[in-house]
């Protein structure tokens, strides 16, 4: 199944983010910038923005994207239909969209939650399948970001929201995700530095299950779902225990979220960086700024 295409709709989106960034209106844009991408709604859609990249590196995000695609489907996950669109640059550079039909509000995974209880039967079908899904998907080098704004809820059957920025890594365990869509938000000269640095630390809890569980829970933690951390614990270490693995305790739900905390500094300060300096050189900003 493919995205209907939007066609002139999305060059027109593009134009007028540009044109807002260039004359500092980004108020009037309404996006919401995260780590790697900025989500616009537009017509119906929800519109991934990709950091800009240089020429000919486009081609092999699609196939990377593909890739990722068809490794999520044979592990048994069912991700949200998406496509990636390429909106080429006069100088040569292009900037990727990744478009998806809009979801309801209601059906995002933390909103679903706010409106029943723990003890709700849905509740309990819903985190058992994300648990079947992660323990079953996170292998070979396919990892899963399970956090709460990946995942929407149609009909109590959880689907995956996080194709936008593949977890990939080659059979000699280096990321494949290009660093200048990775860390496309910081300045180009720090790319690199962080890519040695970090980019380990800030994915690796991605690809092994029970830590993938740790990062959503300290997820719902972090988002206001307190009252559903321990219930989903208790059901998170039954599954953990007949599968012979060591149950998760309060205090690693504790240390991730810190560490989820310190990640978003981290990243929400090199994109103010490559803001300030941009504006410093009087050249208009790549993305939208960071709140």
């Amino acid at each position: 199944m493919r995205v209907p295409m939007l066609g002139e709709e999305l060059h027109l989106l593009e134009k007028r983010v540009r044109t807002a960034l260039r004359k500092g209106r980004t108020k009037k844009l309404k996006g919401a910038p995260g780590h790697v991408a900025t989500t616009y709604e537009h017509q119906g859609f929800t519109c991934l923005r990709l950091p800009p990249l240089p020429p000919g590196r486009s081609h092999a995000y699609e196939s990377l994207f593909e890739e990722h695609l068809i490794r999520l489907q044979k592990a048994g996950v069912v991700a949200v239909v998406a496509e990636p669109r390429i909106i080429p640059r006069k100088d040569g550079s292009v900037v990727i969209y990744v478009v998806q039909k809009a979801v309801a509000p209601e059906l995002y995974l933390g909103a679903w939650l706010a409106e029943r209880a723990p003890s709700d039967p849905d509740v309990t079908r819903v985190w058992d399948r994300i648990l079947t899904l992660v323990f079953g998907g996170v292998r070979d080098g396919l990892g899963i970001d399970a956090r709460l704004h990946n995942w929407v809820v149609p009909r109590r059957d959880p689907q995956y929201l996080g194709a936008a920025v593949p977890l990939l890594r080659s059979a000699a365990g280096r990321e494949e995700l290009d660093l200048d869509i990775a860390f496309g938000r910081a300045p180009t000269w720090l790319r690199g530095l962080l890519g040695r640095l970090v980019l380990e630390r800030l994915r690796a809890p991605y690809y092994a299950p029970r830590s993938v569980i740790v990062d959503l829970l300290a997820d719902l933690d972090r988002r206001g779902r307190e009252q559903h951390v321990e219930p989903l614990l208790l059901m998170t270490n039954g599954r953990l225990g007949r599968q012979g693995l060591p149950a998760i305790v309060a205090k690693e739900i504790a240390g991730r979220k810190r560490n989820a905390e310190a990640a978003d500094m981290l990243m929400h300060g090199v994109a103010k960086l490559d803001v300030a300096l941009r504006r410093f050189r009087r050249r208009a900003p790549r993305f939208l700024p960071p709140g």
